[in-house]
């Protein structure tokens, strides 16, 4: 997997091989003939943003042409088991569907080429990807991405970025949460707006969770120790984890393999994990505390803010959203809104979170709140891993410190 490039005149495939991948074109053209009689029967000229090789994956029979670089060419390589993840995924009768449709295809291919192919120059050209329908983002643009995404994955090129998490009541460092960051070979730093949305529609967001786990313990590990008294990590997990209860298990063996203590670990969920899946939320939770770590209710008050998902659920720490931290200097209303979830969260002895502190001027009010823990930029912002640990070897976090 990954990009394959080539020289002009060079092979992509021969027809009659077995195909295990097809090919999106980056750059180049290719040229799709078969051979009749002698003769080659060029059935079509492709160039960039155009996908080939697909049907001998799908219906897995041999290839029924052959592709050839006309110009040096860049393909980006999509594997078998991307396809068929795409059609599983599907309605069953659609994958049906398709399948016969291809077989229609080759026997017309087939056909066409045997009754044209003894024509001398023969040339059945046709050029340019279908058009996508207006509006709609193409679908060999999200393969595009996935290829690429996957590609990242394999050469490391993800990273975990931690930002601080301080008590509110000394100013000493508690914790980090672990944010995902991309560190791209051409465009360097590439924040998660850009790539997660595309990671979670692909399925790469599970493997790339636990990868920012593993990474962001060994991490912390390596700057504060396994110490019983170490900064916490807190770390994100994608809704989709929770359709199954292998979740569990898969942070077991990243616990077990990097000797992170577990009682250090904070793993964070949102509030439309416990609205989609609430019995398989339950069991999860109750999972992730047998292994010895707590959870996180993220950005509490953004979504359904229902006070049975607290009742209901054994969360342990509550995350107040940053649009009410920020906007309770601005509005009594929201101030009001802030100390009552805070009032409530120690009522159930839950530990707060206030995201956003952004000002030392938002520290008095929170810590009359009964707060325990800020996090925002007047902390620091995400920050790779060596400057998280300066920040851990000084043991507080410098506030007013240009951001990292």
């Amino acid at each position: 997997m990954g990009t394959v490039r080539l020289d002009a005149g060079a092979l992509v495939f021969s027809e009659g091989e077995r195909g295990d991948r097809a090919y999106l074109i980056r750059s180049g053209l290719v040229e799709i003939l078969a051979e009749r009689g002698g003769q080659p029967v060029v059935l079509a000229r492709l160039g960039p943003g155009e996908l080939f090789g697909e049907m001998a994956v799908i219906d897995d029979q041999p290839r029924s042409a052959t592709a050839r670089a006309l110009e040096p060419l860049e393909l980006l390589v999509v594997t078998r088991e991307m396809l068929h993840s795409h059609i599983e995924a599907g309605d069953p009768v659609l994958g049906q569907l398709l399948r016969v449709l291809i077989g229609r295809m080759r026997h017309a291919q087939n056909a066409l080429v045997e009754r044209i192919g003894t024509a001398d120059g023969t040339d059945l050209t046709a050029s340019g990807p279908a058009p996508e329908p207006a509006g709609e983002p193409g679908a060999f643009d999200f393969l595009i991405h996935e290829v690429e995404l996957r590609r990242a994955l394999e050469a490391g090129e993800f990273e975990p970025f931690f930002q601080p998490i301080v008590r509110l009541d000394t100013g000493a460092l508690a914790g980090f949460e672990a944010l995902v960051r991309w560190r791209h070979p051409r465009r360097g730093i590439v924040p998660p707006a850009e790539f997660l949305e595309a990671a979670e529609r692909c399925g790469v967001i599970h493997a790339l969770d636990l990868r920012m786990f593993e990474s962001a313990a060994r991490a912390l590990l390596a700057a504060a120790g396994g110490g019983a008294d170490g900064p916490f990590l807190s770390i994100n997990l994608s809704g989709s984890h929770f359709a199954s209860d292998a979740i569990v298990g898969r942070l077991r063996a990243i616990l077990d393999d990097t000797r992170f203590p577990a009682h250090r670990l904070k793993v964070e969920i949102t509030e439309g994990v416990l609205v989609a899946r609430p019995d398989q939320a339950l069991g999860i939770i109750e999972g992730i505390h047998g292994l010895g770590a707590q959870v996180s209710l993220d950005d509490f008050g953004t979504g359904y803010s229902s006070l049975s998902y607290l009742h209901r659920f054994p969360i342990d720490v509550l995350k107040i959203d940053r649009s009410f931290i920020v906007g309770m200097g601005e509005n009594a209303r929201t101030a009001a809104i802030v100390e009552a979830v805070a009032r409530l969260a120690r009522g159930l002895g839950l530990r707060v979170v206030a995201e956003g502190v952004e000002t030392e001027a938002m520290l008095a009010p929170l810590q009359a709140l009964g707060c325990h823990y800020g996090q925002g930029w007047h902390f620091g912002r995400p920050m790779p891993a060596d400057a998280m640990r300066r920040v851990v070897g000084a043991g507080r976090v410098l506030t007013g410190v240009p951001p990292l």
